[in-house]
């Protein structure tokens, strides 16, 4: 499904012509390099509206001409009849092209051939060109702008290279592949642990040694071999079947009257192999390179055209680099200084391949077209198709780039959006639809514009331009922009889905550029408000996926004040239903997150709509947003008699747990308020391993640091049988040790006897009377215990005495008043 967005897309438009007539044509980042009929390469400047800056001589007649901008040189196939009216093509690649030769000679060898080297200070400024001794011609070339490695093919249409990537296609078939190795210090711990697990199988005597050779052998040994199986295995085994699954994928049959797709990674791949043979030069160039590399597909896919005309037409990869800063003097091909090109060192061709990589590849992905429909795939980790383009009529060339494919066809210049980002994207970041969101690949790709541009032949595409070429009576140029977006923040009311198509698709837009490529403050505020953009949409246009605002309003990095202002506007102004729902979301993916924000500071109207809106939504969450939480600034009052409300509702009764939870949130405000009493009381009627288990998730409302809190003390003081459990429970996940809780339990008591502290002698009894953890305690809790005891039983002793002679004393005082009154009587 494509989706159609009239959107003007271009800047400006430039119109030149060519004094000659072209034969090929490729962009030089800001140049239009033209191959002519006349053995000469026209540099035009595209910022100067086309202006020829100067021309340097080919030797024959380009028939295809690329440029590679990590080596700065030019390739083209050149063809030449012979003497015998045959067709000769050759690889010749220029250096120096940007220096204008003109009266200078130009400096030919041969590559494999040592140069003939000239120190004058004119040499350095010489056009030179270096010839490929080839054993068949070249039929296509390509280069890797990374590595600068030159790619040629003598039996494929096209192909490209993008590092350790290769694509080969012909007019029916699309072949993808990467180059891999195998470490050798791998392979020979593998070799090792290989032939201990087979001697130690020797050893059995059910082993069969399988000679796979004899599936095509032939004669006498056949028969020596069954003998061998039928005298090993049970008579039942046979006939005997073995299936490996990779093998089977790998082989499996396809012909060339049926199309098939195969997606990777395969290492074998029949009617299509890739042997790769390096030579020896290359681990004279490169020692570290290992010797073991293999091909790996990643994708095989072949089509059967109904029609005859119908082919394969276009390939490109489309690689997604970490930002990075160009070096001096690089920018620009015609300010690069000779000097520095000339101490430019050896680059092993395939980055991926080295120890520790240099590549700064993140991503990559593949398109491929026939002449009615555009493929793309994501090849970062797996294989994955992205979307499917239909064009309006025959394709005549397309070129794309991270976000924009432009086609052009019979009747003129289409330009879709890319949804690869949008699937590289899911696998570069953390993508959880919480804090983080990316716009589905699945949804429509947009046609943002279908301009008219009849008899243009061919399209070529420079950093910033997109150049159209015809005839030389027709010949225009269109100028891409930089990839500034604007739109409106109101949305339209009439068509929201289309609406939310373009800005999804600029949003993504600046969203590649932010992350690949280099980008200004203006490109990160125009991302920051899609981002707002969007997440208004979903709150606004979106009942079902509403949810999807939050991540969004996380993504534009407004504060949390602000968020939750927006939110509670679009309640109270707009009337939106169901926006408690989106608060409730985004206060959770604040408050419960792995690292926590610090305490909130919002209004008291604030923080009450935001508990409205847990009581209304999520009641069952509001104790953890008072407990579990650092949410402050709400009215006690209010929020009591929330939770009362909900404690006291019959229609609804809570289970043990749930009441155990609502009741603690309930105890923990009315401290707060002053009111002990009463929380008391309610603290008192809940279960022992309910409150424990409540106890235990709200840590931070117990402890400030290794002291108790408030609340802590109150809950120690009240439930003291719950709070040794819960000490007991810190033990067994380890989170304090026994010596960390004997100090706090002192230090809540420091001017007490250590006889007399408070439920140090139950925390004692009740740790050594557990099995499990009286194993992993020392003899000290014990001795402790023990003094604890005769501490007791001394000062038990010591009041006894005092008290009985306290009795005496008192009976010796009355024995002693009675005698007076004897004696007195």
């Amino acid at each position: 499904m494509v989706r159609v967005v009239s959107c003007h897309h271009f800047v400006s438009q430039d119109v030149f012509l060519s004094e000659n007539e072209p034969t090929a044509f490729c962009g030089a980042q800001d140049k239009l390099l033209v191959s002519t009929v006349q053995h000469a390469v026209d540099v035009h400047d595209l910022d100067a509206r086309g202006n020829v800056l100067h021309s340097f001589p080919t030797v024959d007649v380009v028939k295809q001409i690329i440029y590679c901008e990590a080596g700065n040189y030019v390739a083209t196939i050149e063809n030449k009849i012979s003497w015998h009216r045959s067709l000769i093509s050759y690889v010749r690649i220029y250096f120096k092209w940007w220096i204008d030769s003109n009266n200078q000679p130009l400096k030919v060898r041969i590559a494999g051939c040592a140069p003939i080297y000239d120190n004058s200070h004119s040499s350095i400024k010489t056009l030179e060109m270096v010839e490929l001794p080839l054993e068949k011609p070249a039929l296509c070339i390509s280069s890797c702008n990374k590595t600068s490695t030159l790619a040629h093919s003598n039996n494929c249409s096209r192909t490209d290279i993008c590092e350790n990537y290769f694509a080969c296609m012909s007019d029916k078939a699309i072949h993808i592949f990467k180059i891999a190795c195998e470490n050798e210090d791998a392979n020979t711990s593998e070799a090792v642990s290989t032939n201990l697990v087979i001697d130690s199988e020797l050893c059995d005597e059910n082993f069969v040694e399988w000679k796979f050779e004899s599936c095509t052998s032939n004669g006498t040994s056949d028969k020596v071999w069954d003998e061998h199986l039928k005298s090993r295995l049970h008579p039942k085994s046979f006939p005997i079947n073995l299936h490996f699954n990779a093998i089977d994928k790998a082989n499996e049959i396809f012909s060339s009257k049926e199309a098939c797709e195969l997606y990777g990674p395969l290492l074998t791949l029949r009617g299509c192999p890739v042997d790769i043979r390096l030579d020896s030069k290359t681990f004279e160039m490169f020692p570290g390179i290992p010797s073991n590399i293999f091909a790996v597909t990643l994708l095989f896919r072949q089509f059967v055209f109904q029609e005859r005309n119908s082919k394969l037409s276009a390939l490109q990869f489309v690689p997604f680099y970490k930002l990075e800063v160009l070096q001096e003097g690089l920018a620009d091909p015609l300010n690069a200084a000779a000097f520095k090109l000339e101490n430019t060192s050896f680059v092993l061709p395939w980055l991926n391949l080295t120890s520790s990589p240099a590549s700064s590849l993140k991503a990559i992905g593949c398109f491929f077209s026939t002449l009615q429909e555009g493929f793309l795939y994501n090849l970062t980790n797996k294989t994955q198709f992205v979307s499917c383009y239909n064009y309006t009529s025959t394709l005549k060339g397309v070129v794309l780039d991270c976000s924009l494919l432009h086609a052009l066809t019979e009747t003129g210049l289409e330009t879709y959006t890319v949804h690869l980002p949008h699937s590289v994207f899911q696998e570069l970041e953390n993508v959880d639809d919480k804090k983080n969101i990316v716009p589905k690949p699945e949804d429509a790709v947009c046609l943002l514009g279908l301009r008219p541009f009849l008899g243009v032949d061919y399209l070529v595409k420079s950093d910033t331009h997109l150049v159209l070429v015809s005839s030389v009576e027709d010949s225009v140029s269109n100028t891409e922009p930089d990839g500034g977006i604007g739109s409106s923040r109101k949305p339209e009311i009439s068509s929201p889905l289309t609406y939310y198509h373009l800005l999804s698709e600029a949003h993504m837009i600046l969203r590649t550029q932010i992350f690949f490529e280099n980008h200004d403050k203006e490109i990160e505020t125009s991302y920051r408000k899609s981002c707002l953009m969007l997440g208004d949409y979903f709150i606004c246009n979106d009942p079902i996926q509403k949810l999807n605002s939050i991540p969004y309003y996380h993504l534009s990095q407004l504060s949390t004040e602000n968020i939750i202002k927006r939110l509670l506007d679009f309640r109270h102004q707009l009337k939106l239903a169901n926006v408690f729902q989106c608060l409730v979301f985004y206060m959770d993916s604040i408050l419960f997150d792995q690292n926590p924000s610090p305490v909130l500071s919002l209004s008291q109207s604030a923080a009450d709509s935001i508990l409205s809106a847990y009581s209304e939504e999520s009641p069952e969450m509001l104790w953890k947003v008072i407990l579990c939480s650092n949410f402050e600034g709400y009215k006690l009052d209010k929020t009591i008699l929330m939770l009362k409300r909900r404690l006291t509702n019959k229609r609804h009764p809570l289970s043990p747990i749930s009441n155990a939870a609502d009741t603690t949130a309930l105890d923990y405000l009315l401290i707060q308020k002053g009111s002990s009493d009463a929380a008391q009381n309610m603290i008192m009627s809940l279960a022992k391993t309910d409150l424990v288990t409540i106890m235990a998730s709200i840590d931070n409302k117990l402890w400030n640091g290794m002291n108790l809190t408030n609340f802590g003390k109150f809950l120690k003081q009240t439930r003291p049988d719950a709070f040794i459990e819960l000490l007991l429970t810190y033990i067994e996940a380890k989170k304090f040790q026994v010596q960390e809780i004997l100090q706090i339990l002192q230090s809540e008591s420091p001017n007490t006897d250590l006889h007399s502290v408070p439920l140090l002698k139950e925390f004692l009894e009740a740790i050594l009377s557990d099995k499990s953890l009286s194993k992993h305690v020392d003899s000290s809790v014990l001795n402790l215990l023990v003094k604890i005891y005769l501490k007791r039983l001394l000062g038990y002793k010591e009041k006894s005495a005092a008290s009985l002679s306290n009795t005496l004393s008192n009976s010796m005082g009355s024995f002693t008043l009675f005698l007076d009154l004897e004696l007195h009587g």
